[in-house]
């Protein structure tokens, strides 16, 4: 399984899970405060999300879960050792060329439209902006 078989769940997931994994999609591991960091949710909100959203329909469509944490665990690419982390687990890694095809996600929130796609490593990111008040997700 590759990360461009993620598109199914992608699809059907809010937009802020839809972060988390594509968040883990590219550093392959986060520490929660990461995913706080990038959904905007406070830590019970990306709990939330992973366990009720995210790996749920995960195990639906897969049959086993997507996100895994681990209290200690070897980074493959740095050999380093990561303590209390959340991991995107091998199965979904994105691995190969074929995996990398899909470009963007592109999600309608509250008349806004927001964005995730992959870009090269040159990209520089000058600003962010913040979504509609409520929707506790960084546009």
């Amino acid at each position: 399984m590759s990360g461009a078989d993620l598109g199914c769940l992608l699809e059907r997931v809010d937009p802020c899970s839809a972060r988390i994994v594509w968040h883990l999609m590219w550093e392959g591991r986060a520490h929660l405060a990461d995913l706080s960091r990038v959904t905007g949710l406070d830590h019970a909100g990306v709990l939330d999300r992973i366990r009720s959203v995210t790996n749920p329909l995960s195990n639906e469509l897969y049959g086993c879960d997507l996100l895994t944490f681990s209290v200690c665990r070897a980074d493959p690419a740095t050999g380093g050792k990561v303590t209390f982390a959340w991991w995107l687990d091998p199965p979904f890694a994105w691995g190969t060329a074929a995996a990398r095809r899909t470009l963007a996600e592109v999600f309608e929130e509250d008349g806004h439209l927001v964005i995730m796609a992959q870009v090269g490593s040159s990209l520089r990111l000058t600003g962010r902006t913040r979504s509609p008040a409520g929707t506790g997700c960084w546009g």
